[in-house]
């Protein structure tokens, strides 16, 4: 009896977050229709090294000139697309801001992940990935976000690969 007992009980801890709607978090490969790409980084990306962390940004994509104020900040862009990296103390989790928003906890580089995606109301489509924690420094905390913006769905499976990258150091 009081086996039983145990055993129902650590079935119940490992079945609680699934029946509760808490599961854990997934990977990009397992995410829903929003969040899935099947695209991959090939040779002809760029990766892009940071001291905590790196991402490979597409073909086409140029860096442009940014001055930061409190973070290590920076924004690739071609025509109607951009990629945007902020970590820093101040970097906050993203919200959703517009219509049709979805939110997913996601495994990506090894750390869990919140993203968020949706359309804003003047048009553009916004990936957001945010991952907390990732260093500390004098300042307390360090979090990084991952922001692709594009106007032409098309751009979505390239840009989701991008944010889909980031490996930490």
């Amino acid at each position: 009896m009081q086996r039983s007992r145990y055993a129902l009980a650590g079935l119940l801890l490992v079945l609680a977050p699934l029946l509760s709607g808490c599961a854990g978090p997934v990977l990009p490969e397992r995410a829903d229709a929003p969040l899935y790409t099947n695209v991959t980084p090939g040779d002809d990306w760029t990766r892009v090294r940071r001291s905590r962390f790196s991402f490979s940004v597409p073909p086409g994509f140029q860096k442009l000139n940014l001055q930061p104020i409190d973070s290590d900040a920076a924004v690739y862009a071609r025509a109607d697309a951009s990629l945007h990296y902020d970590f820093g103390s101040y970097t906050a989790a993203p919200s959703i801001e517009g219509a049709d928003g979805v939110r997913e906890r996601m495994r990506i580089g090894g750390r869990t992940a919140t993203v968020v995606s949706y359309r804003r109301s003047d048009g553009p489509y916004v990936v957001k990935a945010w991952w907390e924690d990732v260093s500390r420094g004098p300042t307390g905390p360090h979090h990084l976000l991952m922001e692709a913006a594009f106007r032409s769905a098309q751009d979505r499976p390239q840009l989701l690969a991008a944010i889909y990258s980031v490996r930490f150091e």
